[in-house]
């Protein structure tokens, strides 16, 4: 079910972008947060979506505890 403009216009958005820093040798197939938050800005553009934050992380998943 498609969303009108009215609702798309009253709801609120953010962007979140994480990047895991797990294994050295995965690095080249992982998007970069620039990458991933300029795509989600088209994306919210295009759609007609305003973006009210932006959020971005990088962690390592294997270090638990260590955020």
């Amino acid at each position: 079910m498609a969303m009108n403009q009215k609702t798309k216009q009253a709801t609120k958005y953010v962007i979140y972008a994480r990047r895991s820093i797990e294994k050295r040798e995965k690095e080249e197939n992982v998007v970069s947060i620039d990458s991933q938050i300029k795509d989600l800005r088209k994306m919210a553009k295009d759609e007609g979506l305003a973006i009210v934050a932006e959020f971005s992380e990088t962690k390592s998943a294997k270090k638990p505890y260590v955020r």
